[in-house]
């Protein structure tokens, strides 16, 4: 799987990788050529944007 392939490769370069992993949905596309956004939508794609955006507030939390 490419995933594990590129996570492996930046763990092997000592790159941290956030927790998240967000899945190639077909409403990201769907909410893009309407001008919208995932957030307004219930559902797996809205929950992993979310979990996203509380790994990256994390990050930028933490002393470097």
């Amino acid at each position: 799987m490419l995933a594990r392939e590129v996570q492996d490769t930046l763990a092997d370069a000592d790159i941290a990788v956030l927790p998240t992993y967000v899945h190639d949905r077909q409403i990201y596309r769907r909410v893009v050529a309407q001008g919208a956004s995932v957030l307004s939508e219930a559902g797996p794609a809205r929950e992993e944007i979310l979990a996203l955006m509380k790994d990256v507030l994390h990050a930028l939390e933490a002393p470097a």
